[in-house]
């Protein structure tokens, strides 16, 4: 039986993903070379928001599989961390990692590892 991956593990994968700002992207899951808009399962996808990078990362079949994770749920709780003034309480990564910048999208998932990482998982 294939061991599932730890959610700290995923989400330092995702990391990894969009470490240099040319691999990152706003307003898609991922885009192709040509900037075109793509699922993050695609081989052509070079450049992945921090929710496409985490479903890449995952090996999961859809995007609500990725919401449902448990790396998802860790993502989730940074993206508070790092919302605007004014935001609602409820803040989803996608939200973050469009209104901010790349700095503030690595941010968010290096917090989510090490979250994940002290709860053990």
């Amino acid at each position: 039986m294939i061991e599932p991956q730890k959610p700290s593990a995923i989400l330092w994968g995702a990391f990894d993903l969009i470490n240099a700002p040319y691999k990152w992207t706003m307003a898609a899951y991922a885009r192709r070379k040509g900037g075109e808009a793509c699922t993050p399962r695609s081989s052509r996808a070079c450049r992945f928001c921090v929710e496409g990078a985490l479903w890449r990362a995952s090996g999961l079949e859809t995007a609500g599989a990725v919401e449902r994770s448990a790396a998802y749920g860790f993502l989730r709780r940074s993206a508070l961390r790092f919302k605007l003034d004014g935001w609602d309480d409820d803040v989803l990564p996608s939200i973050v990692n469009d209104f901010r910048d790349h700095t503030t999208a690595r941010r968010m998932l290096r917090s989510a590892a090490r979250m994940a990482e002290r709860a053990g998982q």
